[in-house]
């Protein structure tokens, strides 16, 4: 499927977590909730990802790399986080982290809502790069809470 004809991501300020599969409402709520939500760190402090939900069923059953080419023209974001059939469909609900930057676009990773914002903070400041995170998935290729 080309996304020809489809409309653009919406202009969220936040980085977007576009929903691509829509069999399961209650999976998608819990998964938003948990990638938005407040997360409590090791010692105590708390983390949230800055990141806007993107329900649309235009976005139905889109790869990645369908989704880089409907991000508008101008914004700034670093990276796109996915909530597919997988996610969905998983228990940790781990979403598809897409990289934005023009000259990597589209490598993707996973990772568990809990590490989302260390992974959102760390690549949309450039504090740490792409590969801190995709080098340190799990075996099962899920990027996972450094903390904790």
């Amino acid at each position: 499927m080309d996304p020809a004809g489809l409309p653009q991501l919406p202009p969220v300020a936040a980085v977007p977590l576009v929903r691509t599969d829509f069999s399961d409402d209650e999976a998608w709520t819990v998964t938003s909730r948990e990638v938005t939500g407040i997360h409590l760190l090791s010692h105590g402090d708390v983390a949230r990802a800055y990141v806007d939900p993107v329900d649309d069923t235009g976005f139905d059953g889109l790869t990645a790399e369908q989704l880089c080419r409907l991000v508008p023209p101008g914004r700034e974001w670093s990276l796109l986080l996915v909530a597919d059939r997988t996610a969905m469909s998983s228990v940790e609900h781990h979403v598809l982290v897409v990289d934005l930057d023009e000259d990597t676009l589209g490598r993707t990773f996973r990772a568990v809502p809990e590490a989302i914002p260390d992974v959102e903070t760390n690549l949309s400041i450039g504090n740490m790069d792409w590969e801190d995170f995709a080098n340190s998935a799990d075996d099962d290729g899920v990027f996972r809470p450094l903390w904790g």
